[in-house]
C-alpha cells in the first residue's frame, strides 16, 4: 500500500530538509571563498546559487502496474534552483515534467524532488562535472486504464557545466530515474529504470 497520508509526510519531510539547507547556507555565505573564480563562474568572493532549465528524452523503460508494460520514448525536462552550503556542495529543488508513454496513450508526470549535488572543477571552472542525486513524490494523471497515482521518485545523473558567458552556462546531462513506490487507487505502480539525457541553460 502507498495511501496519501504517505506522500503528503514525505513532501513535508523534504520541505523541512531544504528548508534547513537554505538556512545553513545562508549561515555560512560569508565563510565561503572560492579563489581564482573571477571571470569565471560567478564572483571571487562568495559561491553563487544557480537556476536553470533543461529538456531532453527519456529511454523506454518498465511500467509495472499489476500487469508489466514498457514505455515507450518520451520527453523530459526540469527546472531547478540549487543553493550552496559549502565551496562544492549544493542542495536544490527540482521541478520534473515527464511525458509517459504507454498503448499509444500518454499523460505527463510531475515530480518535485529534493537534489544533492557536488561539483567537481575542471579547467580552473571553465568546466565543472557534477554528480547529483534526487528523491521526491510524483503525481501521475489518469490516462488509458491507469487512474491518476503517486510516486516516490529517485534519480541518478550527472552533468557537465560549461561556462558560456562569466555567469551564463551550458548544461549537459545523463541520468537514470526510477519510482519505486507508487499507488493508485487500484493497484501499486512501479516505473523504471529510465535512462534520460537532456541539454540546458543556467545562471550561477
Amino acid at each position: 500500500m502507498y495511501p496519501g497520508g504517505s506522500v503528503k509526510h514525505i513532501a513535508c519531510l523534504l520541505l523541512f530538509v531544504f528548508a534547513v539547507g537554505i538556512c545553513g547556507s545562508s549561515l555560512a555565505d560569508d565563510e565561503v571563498t572560492v579563489t581564482g573564480a573571477k571571470d569565471r563562474f560567478g564572483p571571487r568572493r562568495g559561491v553563487r546559487g544557480s537556476i536553470g532549465i533543461k529538456a531532453g528524452v527519456f529511454s523506454k523503460g518498465d511500467f509495472d502496474a499489476h500487469d508489466p508494460y514498457t514505455t515507450d520514448i518520451g520527453a523530459t525536462a526540469q527546472v531547478f534552483a540549487d543553493f550552496p552550503v559549502s565551496s562544492r556542495n549544493y542542495l536544490g529543488m527540482a521541478f520534473d515534467f515527464h511525458n509517459i508513454k504507454i498503448l499509444r496513450s500518454n499523460a505527463v508526470m510531475v515530480d518535485i524532488s529534493l537534489v544533492g549535488k557536488h561539483s567537481f572543477p575542471i579547467k580552473g571552472n571553465d568546466v565543472i562535472i557534477q554528480p547529483a542525486a534526487g528523491i521526491g513524490i510524483g503525481a501521475l494523471a489518469q490516462f488509458n486504464e491507469f487512474d491518476e497515482s503517486r510516486y516516490l521518485t529517485t534519480k541518478l545523473s550527472v552533468e557537465a557545466l560549461f561556462k558560456y558567458r562569466r555567469r551564463e552556462m551550458w548544461i549537459l546531462e545523463v541520468g537514470i530515474f526510477r519510482a519505486p513506490l507508487g499507488r493508485s487507487d487500484a493497484v501499486d505502480i512501479v516505473i523504471g529504470p529510465m535512462f534520460f539525457a537532456r541539454v540546458g541553460y543556467g545562471y550561477r
